[in-house]
């Protein structure tokens, strides 16, 4: 077998695995885009920003039901995104990484300014301006 032979070969193998490590990254960001892909994970995440909360607080701040707000924290959590604890006998959920509030903070800013809408009278949004999460829960 001739050296060029071996040199292609090797880099066949080569490109095989930055394209199988490449995969791995676009399947990771498709799930993380689909654990976003509900407004009321969006408004979960918006409400626990700045600091962890409990269920109950995250359903009066999201104005939904224990039930409902339960499933999507779940899915929140089962994708890495939410941390949660058990504080006394309620679980108590923040945002785990900085970098998924600021991929969101830049899809709601660009959204926005594309409407040119105002923030919806009577809602907050925290993600408008930076914000600083806590280092420890």
């Amino acid at each position: 077998m001739s050296a060029q032979s071996i040199s292609l070969r090797m880099l066949s193998a080569q490109h095989a695995a930055e394209d199988e490590a490449t995969d791995r990254v676009f399947i990771r960001t498709a799930e993380l885009f689909s654990a976003l892909a509900t407004p009321l994970r969006l408004r979960i995440l918006s409400a626990i920003c700045n600091q962890g909360k409990s269920v109950n607080a995250i359903v009066e701040a999201v104005d939904s039901t224990q039930p409902n707000v339960s499933q999507h924290l779940k899915m929140l959590y089962s994708a890495g995104i939410v941390a949660k604890r058990r504080v006394g006998n309620q679980m108590v959920y923040r945002v785990r990484s900085e970098d998924v509030l600021q991929l969101c903070r830049a899809a709601y800013t660009k959204i926005e300014t594309e409407l040119d809408a105002p923030k919806p009278s009577g809602r907050s949004t925290q993600w408008a301006g930076p914000i600083k999460l806590p280092s420890q829960f």
